[in-house]
C-alpha cells in the first residue's frame, strides 16, 4: 500500500503548466493535479493506492513534480512472532 502526501513543482521559468498523471494497470490516466508556473507550489494529495505495482505516474508538461509520500509494507501478526513461527 503506497500513501502519497503531497506534490510539489520543481524549480524552472516555464510558461505553462505542468499535470501529474497516474496510469494504474490498463485503465485510462487520471489526471491528479495541475501544477502552475510562476512561483515553486506545493499541493496536498492524500492518495492511497492498495495496489503498488503497476502505478505509472507520468508529468505532462516541462516542469518537475515532485511527490513525498511512503509505502506501507505488509505486516505480519504479532502472535505469529511470539508463537515462535518459523515461516516469517
Amino acid at each position: 500500500m503506497a500513501f502519497w502526501d503531497r506534490a510539489t513543482s520543481g524549480l524552472g521559468r516555464v510558461t505553462t503548466r505542468s499535470t501529474l498523471q497516474c496510469n494504474i494497470g490498463n485503465r485510462s490516466p487520471v489526471n491528479l493535479c495541475s501544477l502552475y508556473p510562476g512561483s515553486p507550489e506545493s499541493l496536498q494529495l492524500n492518495l492511497e493506492l492498495e495496489e503498488v505495482d503497476g502505478n505509472v505516474f507520468a508529468v505532462i508538461g516541462t516542469r518537475n513534480i515532485y511527490l513525498c509520500g511512503y509505502y506501507l509494507a505488509k505486516t505480519f501478526s504479532r502472535r505469529a512472532m511470539f508463537d515462535g513461527d518459523s515461516s516469517l
